[in-house]
């Protein structure tokens, strides 16, 4: 007998009768009883589901194609933005070839479900040509220790386990601090350098950027000041060739991923440039990994005299005392913590330079902890930066460094009233969603007050599902810690020292695969006098 008719049975006795078959049942099973009862009647199926329409044999694919598509891949934001606007807040794409269907969920509820279902090995659908890569290309190297970028099961599992804790530990980042903020001040006197005498940066200031987030990430995953800094950073030199290598792989993971899997059947030239990167990135920082390791052997006996904190590889290998688990870490880090954390900190300048109240605001925060441009930052002072932190986070809904995230279906879901079947791909568009008015008053303004314990006058409660820049969850991003650190340290000695506009217009983002500016960054920098 099914649940739907043991139900109706219950509901036809009489009351008491009823009452006392409800009080011996567990509060659960009626909950569920009723429903899967009302399931049955009001969710519709799959099929159902709106989105665009497909072609014989070629599905929706033709929509990506060159020439003859309407959706690019570097225009994905605006893809979407369509998507909702045309479709609605639940949006099926499929007939992909080669790729299983994707259901784009524009609501936090909705988003809010599916994580909360969410397993003990959640399956995030991202980079299967890097976890091609880690599991067939190189196994001899990484074997079942593949780190967590591009990885899935058991293995990712096993490793997230044993690193999660040292990385996701407040107190971890803060030994930090003082490394990171004589990396910010050298930033600083390369800033100062680079200003013509308009006081403007040059063009290629957002490689700069990325010479910074390198040194960063280095000197936290491998206690390795890198060089890339220095003044006649040589086109040559390892540190430039780090640089080259996460470029390329970024300007070709779009293109491998998202267009047909052409890759599977032949190599085609965006592949083979995104495996050459991976390869030269990997050898490169290698060397800096078994130097560490060399280090760690070395000073192992010498804990007493020890000034700095153990760098991450340090860590792990004291702890494992396996110095794979400790390097693919360090690649992973490396791999995912130039890129996004230099866009961050892009945007984050850009929003700020384009408000006035806004900066001035945070300066005058910054002065009261801050007593001269070039003061060294500690936890303490981090701690008492409520506004810059609310800056960063403003920053991050209205341009997330990823457009989205997403989740391969390990059970059936109803979403939006739909039925959606193990095994699709759920994508969370968060720009769409952080950006729409349903959760966000006005959203195309820049409100850092929002974030605010204070509040802000006129808005209502947001919604905890609708931006999520470093995910949530058991995937939740590892260098979060790591990230904001880096970030709140260079942005405080930025605009506690200069006055910065941005004087050519609206900046525009193309997808690459991050959220990337596409005009040069040609901030007008003019020191505060006090």
């Amino acid at each position: 007998m099914s649940i739907r008719s043991k139900l109706l049975q219950i509901l036809k006795k009489p009351a008491f009768s009823s009452v006392i078959s409800v009080e011996t049942l567990p509060a659960s099973s009626v909950i569920d009883a009723q429903q899967e009862w009302l399931r049955e009647d009001t969710v519709k199926p799959y099929s159902s589901i709106p989105g665009p329409r497909q072609l014989p044999i070629l599905g929706n694919s033709w929509r990506f194609a060159p020439i003859i598509g309407h959706y690019k891949i570097d225009e994905l934001d605006k893809v979407m933005l369509s998507l909702r606007e045309q479709y609605g807040r639940i949006v099926k794409v499929g007939g992909l070839l080669g790729h299983p269907d994707l259901v784009f969920a524009f609501s936090g509820s909705a988003i809010e479900t599916v994580f909360r279902r969410e397993e003990i090995l959640p399956h995030r659908p991202s980079m299967p040509s890097l976890a091609h890569y880690k599991r067939t290309m190189r196994a001899d190297f990484f074997g079942d220790t593949a780190g967590v970028i591009g990885v899935h099961g058991k293995d990712w599992d096993t490793f997230r386990a044993k690193v999660q804790q040292t990385m996701l530990q407040p107190s971890t980042a803060r030994g930090f601090v003082g490394s990171l903020d004589e990396i910010a001040q050298d930033f600083m006197y390369r800033i100062e350098e680079m200003r013509n005498g308009n006081g403007e940066l040059p063009e290629n200031f957002l490689h700069e950027i990325y010479k910074w987030a390198l040194e960063s990430i280095g000197q936290v995953a491998l206690d390795t000041r890198l060089g890339c800094l220095d003044k006649s950073l040589a086109e040559d030199s390892e540190a430039q060739g780090i640089i080259d290598s996460i470029n390329t792989f970024f300007w070709n993971v779009a293109e491998v991923e998202l267009r047909l899997p052409l890759w599977r059947i032949y190599k085609t030239q965006s592949y083979k440039k995104y495996i050459n990167a991976l390869d030269d990135f990997r050898e490169l920082c290698m060397r800096h990994i078994t130097a560490a390791v060399e280090r760690l052997e070395a000073t192992a006996n010498d804990q007493d005299n020890k000034q700095k904190p153990d760098s991450l590889v340090e860590t792990i290998l004291r702890q494992y005392n396996d110095p794979k688990l400790a390097a693919v870490l360090a690649l992973d880090l490396l791999l995912v913590g130039v890129d996004t954390t230099s866009v961050t900190l892009s945007s984050t300048i850009y929003q700020l330079s384009q408000n006035v109240e806004c900066q001035n605001k945070l300066r005058k925060e910054l002065s009261s902890v801050m007593p001269k441009d070039d003061s060294a930052i500690t936890p303490a002072i981090l701690d008492r930066l409520p506004y810059l932190k609310a800056c960063i986070k403003e920053t991050l809904r209205m341009f997330p460094v990823i457009l989205g995230n997403g989740r391969c279906l390990q059970a059936d879901v109803t979403i939006e009233g739909y039925h959606v079947p193990k095994g699709t791909h759920v994508i969370f568009p968060h720009y769409v969603v952080s950006n729409d008015e349903e959760y966000f008053r006005d959203p195309k303004r820049f409100s850092p007050e929002r974030w605010m314990k204070s509040g802000c006058p006129h808005q209502d409660k947001i919604h905890p599902f609708v931006s999520l820049p470093f995910g949530y969850g058991r995937r939740t991003c590892l260098g979060r810690r790591f990230a904001e650190a880096e970030l709140q340290i260079i942005l405080a000695k930025l605009f506690r020292k200069y006055q910065v506009e941005y004087n050519y217009g609206p900046l525009t983002y193309r997808v690459s695969p991050t959220y990337v500016p596409v005009e040069p960054l040609k901030f007008k920098l003019t020191p505060i006098n006090e």
